[in-house]
């Protein structure tokens, strides 16, 4: 019996699939459908669950807060980290909680890197800047648990 769903789909150069579902296990992500790498485009397609909610905006409400502190911890204590915890990466689902929705550049400590395009800027030329990175994030550099906690207290 066929059964309809709302998904997301992507392409993307990288994806931290690992790291996706193990925050999905522990209700931090959407259910990951389908991650693989499409060898005639060079690019990896994932699809995974619609997340009912909103983007995160800073500040966040406690709940949120205290769901993204502990989707981040999860993934730090098994070795991850997300490298990317911007707003539109974040989102607070009806119930509150945060769901993680893009392990672009998520992988393992020591391995996983910040992209060499990476526009360290970030955000619009119309806007202020809202938020920054952390002062050691450099294009190709490695991602460090240290960057996401400074992005985590960049949205409270």
């Amino acid at each position: 019996e066929k059964q309809e769903m709302d998904v997301v789909v992507k392409f993307t150069e990288t994806y931290g699939a690992e790291a996706h579902r193990l925050a999905y296990q522990h209700g931090f992500a959407p259910e990951l459908r389908f991650c693989d790498k499409i060898d005639s485009i060079g690019m990896w397609m994932v699809v995974m669950d619609y997340v009912n909610g909103r983007m995160a905006t800073a500040p966040l409400a406690a709940a949120a807060v205290s769901s993204l502190r502990k989707a981040v911890e999860t993934l730090h204590a098994a070795g991850f980290v997300f490298g990317d915890l911007r707003e539109p990466n974040v989102m607070v689902a009806e119930d509150g909680q945060v769901k993680l929705v893009d392990f672009g550049r998520s992988g393992r400590v020591g391995e996983a890197r910040y992209p060499v395009d990476i526009m360290l800027d970030h955000y619009y030329p119309d806007e202020e800047p809202r938020y920054g990175w952390h002062p050691g994030v450099r294009a190709r550099g490695l991602i460090a648990k240290e960057h996401d906690i400074h992005m985590i207290e960049q949205l409270i």
